[in-house]
């Protein structure tokens, strides 16, 4: 799979924003946009995109490859940056062998899914906890469908 010159630049500024610990928009305002809906708007493919922001994006860290950014390569990282290599990152990947029906995903989709459902049961848990508490502020009346009686 081919990456397009946005989601390169998408890509790099998510990674400097980690690596740097700023947001987009001072990604943005680093490399002289001040105006981050532009800034965005370049980063998903809606814009032309300014043959300069390669090397403004690339000076903001040196472990960033310039060529990767210009379509000329599929490492994100200059060699010896100490970066994990990543080949074949963006290829498509072997799909496991098909034994019936179904998808497959990533672990880390997984992860994710899994993550949020458990965010979802402390937040139900926290929702009860405090319901327990109303009913006991009102001397043990019930509360359903919003009417206390």
């Amino acid at each position: 799979m081919e990456l397009t010159h946005a989601e390169r630049l998408k890509t790099v500024v998510r990674w400097l924003s980690v690596a740097l610990g700023k947001t987009q928009a001072e990604i943005a305002r680093d490399c002289g946009y001040e105006n981050n809906t532009y800034f965005s708007q370049l980063l998903n493919g809606r814009k032309q995109i300014a043959a300069t922001l390669d090397d403004k994006l690339a000076a903001l860290h040196p472990d960033l490859n310039i060529e990767y950014l210009r379509g000329n390569s599929d490492e994100m990282f200059v060699p010896g940056s100490g970066q994990p290599s990543m080949p074949g990152l963006f290829a498509p990947t072997k799909p496991a062998p098909n034994k019936g029906e179904g998808i497959y995903v990533p672990a880390e989709f997984v992860q994710m899914i899994t993550n949020l459902s458990n965010i979802i049961l402390a937040q139900q848990d926290t929702i009860h906890s405090q319901q327990e508490t109303i009913r006991a502020a009102l001397g043990g009346a019930s509360v359903e469908k919003g009417q206390i009686g």
